[in-house]
């Protein structure tokens, strides 16, 4: 490993939420190949020379059958929206990432950040990903209201998507809890030093942009590209 290495990886420790894979595929994004064990030695390194806060370690969960596992693009279509109660906005009440993503994929497809979560927010971010992409054969939400108002019923029904609902409490059965997961360590460090408006939505908009070309820890075995 290089100079140039080590102080790349020093950088994107200033987020302390990266642990070794994220680092990986942020250098990959950036052409520097390392790999993640490589990463984490350096990291570990780093912490010692220039005290960087360690990433907290998350309690291991027994794998459980996903109930709505796609074996095709746009099969499942999901929808959810995440707090971000964190931030340094004028205003302290919390703002909203509504994100519309793709189960086979993972791919986010459309997503915004919001200081409201209405219905009309929701479908903004859903129109413009059928826009994107046409529509999925089934879209699967929790039960918040945003996902059944009756424009939203209307609209599934008109366009032909068949509307899944997880169970109660159980946002790992739409990948939404990974993605949330995966959001919060790429971008809630920068979320949180948010000052204005135009800097969480370029918060928000880098998030988007990485996680949709970084690779996902979930493809490692995948050979479809």
């Amino acid at each position: 490993d290089t100079l140039q290495v080590r102080n790349e990886i020093r950088k994107l420790q200033e987020n302390p939420l990266l642990g070794e894979y994220r680092v990986h595929t942020a250098l990959k994004r950036l052409g520097i190949e390392v790999s993640p064990a490589t990463c984490g030695r350096i990291m570990a390194a780093n912490r010692q020379l220039y005290g960087i806060e360690k990433k907290p370690k998350q309690a291991e969960r027994p794998k459980l059958e996903m109930p709505f596992k796609a074996t095709r693009r746009h099969e499942f279509w999901s929808a959810d929206v995440r707090y971000i109660e964190e931030h340094l906005l004028p205003d302290p009440k919390p703002v909203y990432v509504i994100t519309i993503f793709e189960n086979f994929s993972r791919m986010a497809l459309s997503s915004a950040i919001s200081p409201t979560q209405n219905q009309w927010d929701y479908l903004a971010v859903l129109v413009d990903a059928i826009r994107r992409y046409g529509t999925p054969e089934a879209l699967v939400t929790d039960g918040g209201g945003i996902f059944y108002s009756n424009v939203a019923l209307q609209l599934y029904d008109m366009l032909d998507i068949r509307k899944e609902r997880i169970d109660p409490g159980e946002p790992w059965q739409n990948y939404a809890e990974t993605l949330f997961s995966v959001q919060r360590r790429l971008a809630d460090h920068a979320f949180s030093n948010a000052r204005n408006w135009p800097e969480i939505e370029l918060a928000h908009q880098t998030w988007w942009k990485n996680y949709n070309i970084e690779d996902h820890y979930a493809h490692r075995e995948r050979q479809d590209g």
